[in-house]
């Protein structure tokens, strides 16, 4: 395994626990936006929907934790993340205003920079995963390691705030 590799596992894990931890500190505001986004109007439908979402990135952030099955687990989490990619993306097309609930609550309603972050996401996932199949194991320098890591926690960072970071430099004037 090289840096990539640690970086893509990192990255993905923190961003899969975050919002998970997130979305079990709210989880009305999930509900009630995939029973918008699905146009289900029951509440139950949308609280299994959570759950379920729930499990699936708990699940994927496992795999993608344990060493033996991080190869498949970034797999399953390019898959994953691609997926929300295309669903926020169906979204914006319908052009809905339902909030992004993806790391608490949020009255950003969904839109082109979850798709773009979404993808990215996938596209670290993939390269991780790429970086296991192809690349030669090597041993990895402890200030490498750190450097890494820090990358990582900035790049979940950024994931997380990607509505502030995209309003930071977006043009106030425009609506």
């Amino acid at each position: 395994m090289h840096y990539l590799a640690l970086l893509s596992r990192c990255l993905i894990a923190g961003v899969l626990v975050l919002a998970v931890v997130s979305k079990l500190r709210g989880p009305t505001d999930v509900e009630s936006a995939i029973s918008e986004l699905l146009k289900v109007a029951r509440q139950p439908v949308g609280r299994r929907l959570v759950r379920l979402l729930i499990a699936a990135e708990l699940g994927v952030a496992a795999l993608v934790i344990a060493p033996g099955t991080a190869p498949a687990g970034l797999a399953a989490a390019t898959v994953l993340m691609w997926g929300f990619a295309a669903f926020v993306a169906m979204s914006v097309r319908q052009r809905r205003r339902i909030p992004c609930p993806c790391f608490g609550p949020s009255r950003t309603p969904l839109g082109p920079v979850h798709v773009v972050r979404n993808v990215a996401l996938g596209a670290v996932a993939a390269a991780g995963a790429a970086a296991l199949a192809y690349a030669p194991a090597t041993a990895l320098q402890p200030g490498g390691v750190v450097v890494t890591l820090i990358a990582a926690a900035l790049g979940v960072c950024l994931a997380a705030f990607s509505d502030d970071v995209h309003a930071l430099f977006s043009d106030p004037t425009r609506t």
